[in-house]
């Protein structure tokens, strides 16, 4: 087997810290070695439950090519990528489709593989291919024998970089490929025949029912028997791999299967709650049915209940209940009052005789055969009539005490487990969750909201808020003897278990929000209010915003960017034609951001000075998306604050993150949130993480920017230059005041960013075909906007890459190179900023100020601390205090932090010279000098 190809391995993958090494473990005889995931950290296996037995790409890597199991033996054989829910990708590994000996792939797994079109490999067995792409499977089924195996969720699978011929390089978005494949591999089941009258069969109260099914019928021996717990008729088969021969000697979960079934036939084929809801009333009821099952794509209980009455064929009809007394007794704990004041009960009938001799209005006679109790049943309905108010029931449900929502369901709180009054209420806010209103949102549940100043976010649902949503979706009630039936507010226990529980299925998932219409990753323009799947975004449109004609004939694409550049951008001093592209790019950047896959560049608008018009030309551009003016957020001082920031920002599911006048962006949380799709970063006032894919557009004003290569290379350049002393005071403006003029004519500017994306998109999406070399890390971006571009006629893509690099380093080139030897001779040991200043006059240059030599080491360390906190390559310059004792009492101490960015010392070419031999020897007295200063 051959090494992995890792210069093949897309970077939408290695950005994800899911990685693992793996091994190939041997079975039994005669069977195919296994592939077990490995702990890079340390012994043991790596699981995809367990995040701290993953590491990211670059450890990996490093893990696996220190084993070279290929050549020397025992140790790694490749690299795992774990597929976990929410991280939005998917993978589909077809076997068996290439032949060995020719290399030639069947047919029938080619097309799948072009239909796919996203980044596809040969798996390591030669016979295989695997693709990944980054969308969501429509439904549960995983696996087709012999060849498909489809994941989006809880799944290793192997990436060898080994890349399938003619498959894109990338991992592409590609949900409605998705789900026609699976449909096409996982065709809906016919639904089976049910024999059932026409006619409604079940409508009764879960008390009502169970008296029926616990009284005389032809299987009420085995009813009776599995409801109080007893599951022994159901024995375990032979398990040959058990030391003893058998595992436990009764198997609970055919019991449980076996009760639902007879659940079934009495609740009817719509008695999927009704069935739940009795079980757990049960004696079979256990911690596992609350347990989520990866097989069933549910809990365990759901799976079974669904089981179990989708596969009964037969239900009970009340018109045909011969052998049916109508005047079963309700088994409720406690309750052995009069039959007729239950109103469930009609008429008059013998009591049944049970056949092991129990009555079925005696509960104490049906007492499993071990004499034990049954279970607490305090959770079956009843609606016992007060002694002094036979009416009481109806009177505290009817229209004039609950409101004009009488037709709510109805939970009772009152001597009830949580577990069941949360599960219900639950089931409940799902059903009514049509169209979506509350989401999925990192691992919260959130909803869309909307303040005063209009701004659309999502806000993650609290106690109060989650409560406002009950109230509208169920009613709840407190049943006492005393009493009888009230209303009651919802419970605060049942809102913090539901949103303690972090998994919530069936629930849809918002990434993003949005006032103006955009395009899906198909193309499609989703301009209906509202959720829209196919990209996890909600659509609430600004009232008065009206869409024109966007049909993209070449008159009306021109007449839209002549619109944009002649009334929006006219006035700004663009120093280049690239800025102005990028200036457009912006512009039309958030209608086509679900179409891009991974991360964008930061939009980074600089002049040489202020007042040029940097942050309103940002302001104009963000405007024609949001309509409004975007809040600006002014860069932070720390790592801590950047992280609180970011997590802030995304949370929200804005559409831009504006930072304006941005003189220094060393941080490296910004640099991470640059180069990757999803952010995890700290709850504000919780000790939870939160985890949000990124999806906004990066826009930042500065005045001569000082950017290092990390920075350079997630920018592009907006360069403005007025040519003048005080461009403040430049005057005749077309429109003035401008954003005001755009809020009013917001709608045009709308309808001409879509027609020019649509010129793009109908045009078949072509990919950027200019003489500019790709961003790295940015190649979807780059070939989106490059592409739209090229379409409507905008010159100048990344032309002006070359001389941004050279007016930001030139500043700060030096710095690169002086901190880089700084590295190599102390590490990162405390210093002087003295013992730095031989140093720093052969790499930064003579200070000029100062009569004196220590003057000048003076003026030096005043420069230097000036840099504190200042990031330079894979060093930051922290501050430590002063020198408490020692000849050089009170100066200046530092020392470089390594970074936790990993990336490799810039290159700077020529500009690092040798140390040369002067500086060399006065460097060997860094012991003495320690001890001088007292460190």
């Amino acid at each position: 087997m051959a090494a992995p190809l890792f210069e093949n391995i897309p970077d939408e993958l290695k950005i994800h810290p899911r990685w693992t090494p793996w091994a190939y473990k041997d079975t039994d005889p005669g069977e195919e070695p296994k592939k077990l995931p490995l702990n890079a950290n340390g012994r043991g296996g790596a699981k995809i439950n367990h995040p701290e037995t993953l590491v990211d790409y670059p450890r990996a890597v490093e893990a696996f090519e220190n084993s070279q199991s290929w050549t020397r033996g025992p140790g790694y054989d490749g690299l795992m990528f774990a597929i976990v829910e929410g991280d939005g990708f998917a993978g589909l590994d077809i076997d068996d489709c290439i032949d060995p000996d020719t290399g030639i792939i069947e047919q029938w797994a080619l097309e799948i593989v072009e239909q796919l079109n996203s980044y596809t490999e040969i798996s390591p067995s030669g016979t295989g291919v695997k693709i990944f792409m980054i969308a969501s499977k429509p439904g549960a089924r995983c696996c087709k024998k012999p060849h498909f195996e489809f994941y989006d969720r809880s799944r290793f699978f192997t990436v060898t970089g080994n890349r399938f011929p003619g498959s894109p390089s990338t991992v592409e978005k590609r949900q409605a490929e998705c789900e026609a494949v699976y449909n096409l591999l996982f065709p809906p089941e016919p639904p089976r025949p049910v024999a059932v009258m026409p006619d409604k069969m079940v409508d009764l109260s879960d008390s009502a029912l169970l008296a029926r099914a616990l009284g005389p019928w032809k299987n009420s021996a085995k009813f009776n028997q599995l409801w109080f717990g007893d599951y022994s008729m159901y024995s375990h088969a032979k398990d040959p791999k058990s030391k003893k021969g058998y595992r436990e000697p009764y198997d609970h979960s055919a019991g449980d299967l076996g009760l639902c079934n007879l659940l079934a036939f009495w609740c009817g084929p719509q008695g999927h709650a009704q069935v739940d809801r009795l079980f757990r009333q049960s004696g079979m009821m256990r911690a596992k049915w609350d347990r989520h099952a990866r097989a069933q794509d549910a809990t365990y209980g759901a799976g079974t209940v669904r089981l179990a009455v989708d596969g009964c064929s037969t239900f009970w009809d009340p018109r045909y209940r011969s052998g049916i007394s109508p005047r079963s007794r309700a088994l409720t704990l406690g309750d052995r009052g009069d039959d007729a004041q239950h109103p469930a009960f009609e008429g008059e009938g013998a009591r049944g005789e049970m056949p092991d001799g129990g009555r079925s209005d005696k509960p104490e006679t049906l007492l499993p055969a071990s004499g034990s109790p049954p279970p607490d049943q305090g959770g079956i309905e009843r609606y016992p009539a007060a002694p002094d108010d036979p009416d009481r029931e109806a009177s505290l449900l009817d229209e004039a005490a609950w409101g004009p929502r009488n037709d709510l369901p109805r939970i009772e709180t009152y001597n009830v487990h949580l577990r069941e009054r949360a599960g219900e209420t639950f089931r409940y806010m799902v059903a009514a969750n049509d169209p979506p209103e509350v989401f999925r949102r990192g691992s919260c549940l959130a909803r869309i909201e909307v303040d005063a100043a209009e701004t659309i976010s999502i806000k993650d649902l609290n106690v109060p808020t989650l409560r406002n949503r009950l109230t509208h979706v169920v009613a709840f009630i407190s049943t006492s003897e005393k009493r009888g039936s009230i209303a009651v507010k919802a419970p605060v226990d049942i809102m913090e278990d539901i949103m303690a529980w972090g998994k919530w299925p069936e629930v849809p998932i918002v990434e993003g929000v949005t006032r103006t219409p955009i395009f899906d990753q198909s193309g499609t323009l989703l301009d209906t209010p509202g959720y829209h799947p196919s990209a996890r975004i909600y659509y609430l449109p600004e009232p008065g915003l009206e869409i024109g004609d966007t049909t993209p004939s070449p008159e009306s694409v021109a007449a839209a960017r002549s619109l944009i550049e002649e009334e929006i951008f006219v006035n700004f001093p663009f120093a280049d034609q690239a800025s102005k592209a990028h200036a457009m790019a912006l512009v039309l950047l958030p209608f086509l951001r679900p179409l891009i896959s991974g991360p964008t560049p930061l939009h980074l608008i600089d002049a040489p000075q202020a007042g040029t018009g940097k942050s309103l030309l940002a302001q104009a551009c963000i405007s024609v998306f949001t309509g409004m003016l975007p809040g600006a957020v002014i860069p932070p001082t720390t790592e801590e604050e950047w992280q609180k920031t970011l997590t802030g920002v995304f949370k929200a599911g804005g559409s831009h993150f504006f930072l304006d006048n941005a003189r220094m962006l060393n941080s490296i949380s910004l640099f991470a949130a640059l180069t990757t799709g999803y952010w995890e970063g700290r709850l504000l006032n919780m000790n939870e993480m939160g985890r949000y894919p990124i999806v906004c557009t990066f826009v930042a004003t500065a005045n001569n920017v000082a950017a290092g290569p990390e920075l350079l290379r997630r920018s592009i350049s907006i360069r403005l230059d007025s040519g003048v002393e005080r461009p403040e005071e430049r005057s005749g403006w077309k429109h003035d005041p401008l954003l005001s003029w755009i809020r009013e004519n917001r709608s045009e500017f709308v309808t001409a960013a879509i027609t020019l994306a649509r010129a793009w998109v109908d045009g078949g999406r072509p990919k950027y075909t200019g003489a500019m070399r790709p961003l790295g890390s940015f190649e979807g971006w780059f070939h989106t906007m490059g592409g739209v571009l090229d379409v409507i006629g905008m010159q100048g893509f990344l032309e002006n890459r070359e001389a941004f690099r050279d007016r930001a380093e030139n500043e700060d080139a030096p710095w690169y190179v002086f901190v880089e030897k700084w590295a190599e001779l102390f590490s990162n040991r405390v210093v002087g900023a003295a013992e730095l200043f031989e140093l720093a006059t052969e790499y930064l240059g003579p200070d000029a100020d100062g009569a004196t030599e220590t003057a000048k080491k003076a003026k030096f360390g005043k420069r230097l601390a000036s840099h504190t906190d200042r990031i330079y390559g894979a060093y930051r310059i922290v501050y430590k205090g002063k020198s408490t004792s020692g000849a050089n009492k009170g100066a200046k101490l530092f020392a470089l932090s390594p970074t936790d960015y990993n990336n490799p010392m810039p290159s700077l070419g020529n500009t690092d010279p040798t140390i040369s031999g002067e500086t060399t020897s006065k460097l060997a007295t860094q012991g003495a000098f320690d001890e001088e200063l007292g460190v």
